[in-house]
């Protein structure tokens, strides 16, 4: 007989976006903080990474306005700012093929998170609110 009460862990990919990119940034930041700064103006988010995320957004078909959009947007900033961390750390020479490539994990990663939460509502008759979908949020 199967169980109808399940529990439902959070996503792995969640924790990766939500959880491990804080961390590794935090422990990183104070050991090479002249070559994160370095990295930020060498690499400006605008230049580079802003359009290859435009470039993956609409490749996966998300657009401004589904209530994927702003997550991956987000996801995507945080990508960004973890390889530029991650590439003063390790003083990878590649910044921008390791920026194309976690853009690409972690676009993918938020893409699952919002498919399993929406999975979720459906199997449970539940409706998904969004805060910046509300007319008057409040927190």
């Amino acid at each position: 007989m199967e169980q109808t009460n399940r529990r439902y862990p959070r996503s792995h990919y969640d924790k990766v976006i939500g959880e491990y990119c804080y961390r590794a940034m935090e422990r990183v930041s104070g050991q090479c903080e002249k070559k994160i700064k370095y990295l930020y103006e060498q690499f400006p988010y605008d230049s580079f990474a802003k359009k290859r995320l435009e470039q993956l957004l609409n490749r996966e078909h998300i657009y401004d306005g589904q209530g994927c959009y702003a997550d991956c947007v987000s996801a995507g900033m945080l990508a960004y700012m973890y390889s530029i961390h991650r590439c003063a750390y390790m003083d990878y020479n590649n910044v921008e093929g390791y920026i194309a490539k976690m853009l690409r994990i972690y676009i993918l990663c938020t893409i699952v998170a919002y498919k399993d939460a929406e999975n979720l509502c459906k199997e449970n008759g539940f409706r998904q609110i969004r805060i910046d979908q509300m007319e008057n949020p409040r927190v």
